[in-house]
């Protein structure tokens, strides 16, 4: 299949809750220069957060332009869009063309992340039609990996559609990009015929989730290896009914890990998450372990209490939806009840070390 993929982009993680907007600037500008060489002008994400992004807490399109414009000998342009459909098409074609990352809004105007690569059937301006088929993009949420160049996403087109670029009411337009501003308007590509969805009664095993990662990680030539012992954890969408994924981790050829997150109704391959430095997560009975190996004071954001073996559950699978506190499918959390009242923890290995310093990540 055509791959079309920016290779010199560098991942930058943001650095608080409102910096995925100048993340991504960054993560432009990496891509507008060849190796080894400066960015045309060095961004200062303190400025661009206080002089282009506002008033909105996460960055207007208008204001990333502005900000890529300021330190890049280029125009570019914020472009609403009414579909998922024209939205992709301009970014693939702006990736054709240009060859630069290209900012998207994703989780309903919460959130930016640099699309990298876009994979289709055919080759994109060519006399075929074509479809998309996948997407690549860095996400500034995911923890940078310093041993490698980066964590890099990599989506089907349906889940990319159907769990990122979900458009919101904010803008005129709900489906919101910032490309280069000599791009031509683009139409919809050819659309895939879309699979249908299992419909059964019991979700597989880990045993098939693990099947189904190698064969999806195969299916779109990404190299991997056995390595980790075969396991899958189980995610639950708190946000929509009946939806759950794995998430099965892997080795990758350069001692990295790919987590590969599978359809935990019929084992379909949704995306992988790749050059990750390690998957830290345990199971929720683990987690309840920890959480009452010592009865300490747990500082909850209502109240300090001390959790007791009998008197609190854990949810029997990880949870997530797209929120503030995880911008990423592939940062679950552990959902805790205690009393009928429901607190989410963060999954990340620190925790487990230092169970005095918890803090209850999300509100229901």
């Amino acid at each position: 299949m055509p791959i079309v993929h920016v290779d010199h982009i560098d991942h930058v993680q943001q650095v608080d809750d409102q910096g995925c907007g100048p993340a991504c600037c960054s993560m432009v500008l990496s891509s507008l220069v060849r190796p080894n060489q400066s960015y045309p002008g060095e961004p200062d994400l303190a400025n661009i957060v206080g002089r282009y992004t506002t008033p909105l807490a996460y960055g207007n399109p208008i204001g990333l332009a502005m900000a890529l414009e300021a330190y890049a000998s280029r125009n570019f342009d914020a472009r609403g869009l009414d579909s998922p459909c024209d939205a992709s098409a301009t970014v693939a074609a702006a990736l054709a063309t240009y060859g630069v990352a290209v900012p998207v809004m994703v989780y309903g105007c919460c959130h930016w992340v640099a699309v990298s690569g876009v994979e289709t059937d055919n080759q994109i301006g060519g006399k075929k039609d074509y479809a998309i088929q996948a997407i690549s993009f860095f996400n500034p949420a995911d923890t940078s990996c310093p041993n490698h160049k980066g964590p890099e996403n990599h989506a089907t087109y349906r889940e990319w559609v159907d769990t990122y670029l979900l458009g919101c009411s904010t803008f005129r337009n709900m489906f919101n990009v910032v490309v280069d501003s000599r791009l031509p308007a683009q139409s919809c590509p050819r659309s895939l015929r879309a699979s249908l969805r299992a419909s059964s009664r019991r979700l597989i095993d880990a045993g098939n989730a693990y099947e189904a990662a190698c064969r999806g990680l195969s299916q779109y030539g990404i190299v991997h290896r056995d390595g980790h012992e075969p396991r899958a954890l189980l995610v639950q969408r708190i946000d929509r009914q009946d939806e759950y994924y794995y998430l099965v981790p892997l080795s990758a050829p350069d001692e990295s890990t790919i987590i590969v997150r599978v359809d935990a109704l019929d084992g379909a391959y949704l995306g992988a998450l790749l050059r990750c430095d390690g998957f830290d997560y345990v199971s929720p009975r683990e987690f309840f372990e920890q959480l009452v190996m010592e009865e300490r004071l747990i500082e909850f954001l209502d109240l300090p209490t001390n959790l007791r073996a009998e008197t609190f559950t854990v949810h029997p699978c990880l949870v997530w939806k797209p929120c503030v506190q995880s911008r990423s499918p592939y940062q679950p959390l552990y959902q805790l009840n205690r009393g009928g009242t429901l607190n989410y923890f963060d999954g990340s290995r620190t925790f487990y070390s230092e169970i005095k310093d918890l803090k209850c990540v999300l509100r229901p």
